[in-house]
């Protein structure tokens, strides 16, 4: 069996005056797909900014390769971990052909 890609242990998110979980726990092997569901507001964006090292749990620990995620360089968290947001804002809007003339 291989090693976990990603594994939380005691996993707690919060937002103010409200916890979303607690005591989450799981570990993901590469080639394994996971989907996270739920009804709005329950935390499924908040958890994956999390996981992704943009915001700290308010509890527990996140392991990216067996090396806790808050120890990694922002290098080495990028070169590890993506994420890819449904919607996004962009400040500077220009297409490919754009950025090239430029």
């Amino acid at each position: 069996m291989s090693s976990p890609v990603l594994a939380c242990h005691q996993l707690a998110l919060a937002v103010p005056e409200r916890i979303l979980c607690r005591d989450v726990a799981f570990e993901i092997r590469a080639g394994e797909c996971w989907v996270m569901v739920g009804p709005n507001g329950a935390g499924k964006t908040t958890m994956l900014n999390t996981l992704a090292g943009l915001r700290p749990p308010a509890a527990g620990s996140i392991h990216v390769h067996g090396t806790p995620l808050a120890a990694l360089a922002p290098r080495a968290r990028a070169r590890a971990l993506g994420l890819m947001p449904q919607d996004t804002a962009d400040a500077f809007p220009a297409t490919a052909f754009e950025v090239a003339l430029a």
